[in-house]
């Protein structure tokens, strides 16, 4: 018996001991692996620094080279880009060092300055008027590194190309932009004269056939024509048709700026805004003493098209506030609404070189840039059913926002539930004018007039932080409009897609994530671009993407406005006769200004 007890004693602490052993065991590889886990995450947190430190490295030069590189206040000396808004020699830093210099003789001193070209030819002068005529389609077939800056080399017919590039450093750029400015403010003056007595002579009759402006955009129920043309139409249809073959560049992320980052990026691959801008043509026109984005814009699209390596854009990120107000440097922000932070802008600015917002009617703002690419109209269409009666409202629109809850699952379902029309019924009738009564009625909401560059945004953001919708919806690369229009005043467009925004979160959530973007070269290769990253992929995988914003480029641009008035026909002419006239035998310099005049 007593040997039977100690026989149990003995296995029941061989298996304490056992079971000890084990626990050890077990204890052991949890904290080797607890240990493993935590060198991976210093090891983590050790790249994640090191990779802050650079991209704050880089901000920090950035920053640091784009105060090197403004100029002076004539006064103070403070580093400042403002500058005086009629010389253009002199800088200031506020409105007080410009007054205080203006009284102390600058006033006496201060001439716009005069043309530099002298000789027989055109392309002896330092600064060859560029025209958009040179920007057509096909135009560039060709491209060399020229002093590290990127330049067409020949047209499709042979011919040398001088008038869109200057090649050598930046600075040569802008001195021919310069000297461009300084023409056609000549060319103005010369005008001036035979302008201005005939003008006197017609203000009467004037204010008798015109009357006062009239800010209406309708007239009993049809669009206004715009009183005037701010840019020419056809040139706009010349930087539409414009082909640009570099690939993109990557932009580094300065601290949550996927958003702006992917914005520049569909702005830079927008043809008819990135021609414009390379050409130098708002530089020569640019009214604006402090910042301009449209300036910054433009300097941004030529490094991006001179450069392979990613670059910072803290030249327009450290100025967000003057784009949008609430918008701050460092701050996660939402792409959309920088989208239209930005078209806004670049409208106002366009609108400030036509003497403002107020000195233009309606109507004539259309005739902008920024609204010829991105501006359409909405018909908003109310029918009465009981007398058939029908009312035509109209609206301006610079983008398409569309819901996608529900049982919407691709793009054109999302457009079609937007036109889609609503019966007015019961406590909401609609009050018919010819009826005198409130009756039922149908409203429908469609595209009057569809924008050369539509830019659709999918309502995936909802109320709440966890309130994003992750669902697929399928998107067309090239869509076809025409069931979504009003039937008039517009053919059946078609659009080709070039560029998508997709926002990448975790868990649904809509306070934070990160943005990247897909882009369409003129080859009709596609990049995705993650800041910096830049890799070329194929058709399918943009369109497997959960797209938040999808940009489409017209086949064919929409027809142009006709004026109310045809002044500008006439003032070109008597500027024409007035440069004829006071031209030189041996110099070309009037006729280049007229010639830029009349395309």
């Amino acid at each position: 018996m007593h040997d039977r007890g100690d026989a149990e004693i003995s296995a029941v602490a061989l298996a304490l001991l056992v079971t000890v052993l084990v626990s050890f065991g077990i204890v052991h590889q949890v904290n080797k692996a607890r240990a493993a886990r935590q060198i991976q995450i210093r090891k983590l947190q050790r790249l994640v620094a090191a990779e802050s430190a650079r991209t704050e490295s880089a901000a920090s030069e950035e920053y640091t080279s784009m105060l090197e590189s403004h100029n002076f206040c004539a006064v103070c000396h403070t580093p400042t880009k403002t500058r005086c808004s009629r010389c253009k020699a002199v800088h200031y830093c506020s409105s007080t060092c410009q007054v205080q210099h203006w009284n102390q003789g600058h006033k006496l001193e201060c001439k716009a300055p005069a043309l530099t070209c002298s000789s027989v030819e055109a392309s002896s002068c330092k600064a060859p008027a560029v025209t958009y005529s040179s920007v057509k389609a096909s135009s560039f077939t060709d491209y060399k590194l020229d002093n590290g800056i990127m330049a067409p080399t020949r047209s499709s017919n042979g011919n040398v190309i001088k008038n869109c590039f200057n090649r050598g450093s930046m600075q040569e750029s802008y001195n021919a932009v310069a000297d461009t400015r300084h023409s056609s403010g000549i060319a103005k003056k010369c005008s001036a004269e035979f302008i201005n007595k005939e003008d006197e002579q017609r203000t009467t009759q004037d204010e008798i056939t015109r009357g006062p402006p009239d800010s209406g955009f309708t007239v009993e129920g049809k669009l206004l024509n715009p009183k005037k043309i701010l840019f020419p139409y056809d040139d706009f249809v010349n930087l539409f048709s414009w082909d640009m073959l570099k690939p993109p560049c990557g932009l580094i992320n300065c601290g949550n700026s996927c958003f702006a980052n992917v914005v520049l990026q569909c702005l830079t691959y927008t043809r008819p805004l990135a021609a414009y801008l390379l050409v130098g043509s708002h530089r020569q026109q640019c009214q604006r003493n402090d910042w301009c984005f449209m300036c910054e814009l433009e300097d941004h699209v030529r490094r991006v098209f001179n450069s392979e390596d990613a670059f910072s854009p803290i030249s327009i990120l450290s100025r967000l506030r003057h784009i949008g107000n609430h918008l701050g440097y460092g701050k996660q922000e939402d792409a959309h609404e920088f989208m239209r932070f930005a078209i806004d802008s670049m409208q106002s600015i366009c609108l400030d070189e036509a003497g403002g917002e107020k000195a233009v009617d309606t109507r004539s703002q259309e005739t902008t840039l920024i609204h010829y690419i991105f501006g359409g109209h909405l018909q908003s269409q109310v029918r009465c059913l009981q007398c058939h009666h029908e009312s035509n409202r109209y609206e301006n629109m610079m983008d398409l926002a569309v819901e996608i809850q529900g049982s919407v699952e691709s793009l054109e379902g999302a457009l079609a539930k937007f036109t889609a029309p609503e019966c007015l019924d019961g406590d909401n009738k609609y009050k018919c004018d010819r009826c005198a009564a409130y009756v039922k009625a149908k409203k429908r909401l469609t595209v009057h007039e569809a924008p050369n560059v539509l830019t659709i945004t999918l309502k995936r953001f909802q109320s709440g932080k966890f309130g994003k919708l992750n669902k697929r919806v399928t998107f067309p690369e090239v869509l076809d409009m025409s069931p979504y229009m009003s039937g008039k005043g517009d053919d059946s467009p078609l659009y080709r897609l070039y560029a998508v925004v997709v926002h990448v979160d975790m868990l649904n959530a809509s306070f934070f994530g990160h943005y990247v973007c897909y882009v369409k070269d003129m080859d009709g290769v596609w990049y995705k671009i993650d800041d910096s990253k830049v890799k070329e992929v194929d058709l399918d995988k943009v369109m497997s993407q959960n797209a938040y914003m999808l940009l489409y480029s017209r086949t064919s641009p929409h027809p142009g406005p006709v004026a109310e008035y045809e002044a500008v026909t006439s003032s070109i002419t008597r500027l024409g006769a007035c440069a004829v006239e006071n031209s030189s035998p041996g110099g070309k310099s009037h006729e280049l200004v007229i010639s830029r005049l009349r395309k």
